[in-house]
């Protein structure tokens, strides 16, 4: 007679997975709004006669990026959900945590692509020149690296001792 069955050594549920898809959406944000901000301030002081106004446009800079991204990216965190959601099941047997990290920056590097091309079709410029930008280049860093930070959290939390 066999003795019970082990659980997959990555075997998640499904609030792990929510808790990685939020903390993937919050990071993606907050690097993406750092990175405007970097570069919203790079471009002002690259022209003396904007810094006097650098506040009130950062301000708006950041709103814009902050209504606008946020919106977008959550739409993409939640379409993403289920996609992560069979990337885990085809992982849950792997025990090796960088494969799992590199397969979630992997999915992020995707979602850079598919929202470049998307967003290039709608502003009528080639993807690759956007990504080439330093705004460009800024949100596709965090896209990239939201993912993987994302599933960490999730992870290193589903490690933590429970108190009962």
């Amino acid at each position: 007679m066999n003795g019970p069955v082990e659980p997959a050594p990555m075997a998640f549920v499904r609030q792990q997975l929510w808790r990685g898809a939020i903390s993937a959406w919050i990071v993606f944000l907050a690097l993406m709004l750092t990175g405007v901000a970097v570069v919203t301030i790079s471009a002002s002081m690259a022209t003396q006669s904007a810094v006097a106004s650098l506040p009130m446009l950062l301000v708006i800079t950041l709103l814009a990026a902050a209504l606008v991204g946020g919106v977008i990216s959550l739409v993409i965190t939640l379409i993403g959900v289920p996609v992560a959601g069979a990337i885990s099941r085809l992982l849950q047997n792997e025990p090796r945590v960088y494969v799992h990290v590199v397969v979630y920056t992997a999915l992020g590097a995707v979602v850079c692509v598919i929202v470049a091309l998307i967003a290039g079709a709608v502003v009528q410029v080639s993807p690759l020149g956007l990504l080439t930008t330093p705004l460009g280049f800024v949100i596709a860093a965090a896209c990239v690296a939201a993912p993987p930070i994302g599933w960490w959290h999730a992870y290193r939390s589903s490690l933590r001792p429970r108190a009962s």
